[in-house]
């Protein structure tokens, strides 16, 4: 019986400390999760700049629910989200050409990957995926940015 009500007193406690850590802001969904470790945000409504993307949105494309942003001790991680018309290898072609010889990609029938590593502390991948029933026969890019603050 001891050892239950310890259990349970325990159970209790972490249940509190992750309610303190998890912050939710509004109606529109955005989200706060606070840990030790640092920040994660989670923001349907939020548009990145190119500088927070390490490139350009695609041009036209329009921002879409998932994008997130993460600070923490290590670095940040930065996600934005688009939706284009356009056809996947338009997409593929406007992000190699963008990010020169320099550029990697990995192509299936229904998706790629361009991806570029700007230094050691920092990586661009862009995931472009085609025609998905989800978006409504549109194109979507997912851009991430990682840059570490921690020298390798």
């Amino acid at each position: 019986v001891g050892l239950g009500i310890l259990g349970l007193g325990a159970v209790g406690y972490v249940g509190y400390r992750i309610s303190r850590a998890i912050h939710v802001n509004g109606p529109g969904g955005q989200m706060t999760l606070q840990t030790p470790e640092g920040k994660v945000n989670f923001n349907s409504a939020e548009t990145f700049t190119a500088s927070q993307l390490g490139t350009d949105p695609y041009p036209g494309a329009q921002s879409t629910r998932g994008g997130m942003k993460m600070d923490l001790p290590g670095g940040t991680m930065v996600t934005g989200v688009y939706l284009t018309s356009d056809s996947k290898q338009q997409v593929i072609d406007f992000y190699k050409g963008k990010f020169g010889s320099g550029a990697m990609v990995m192509e299936s029938s229904d998706g790629a990957v361009v991806s570029i590593n700007k230094s050691q502390e920092e990586a661009v991948v862009v995931t472009i995926t085609a025609n998905s029933s989800r978006d409504s026969g549109k194109t979507r890019i997912t851009i991430t940015h990682t840059k570490s603050t921690k020298t390798p």
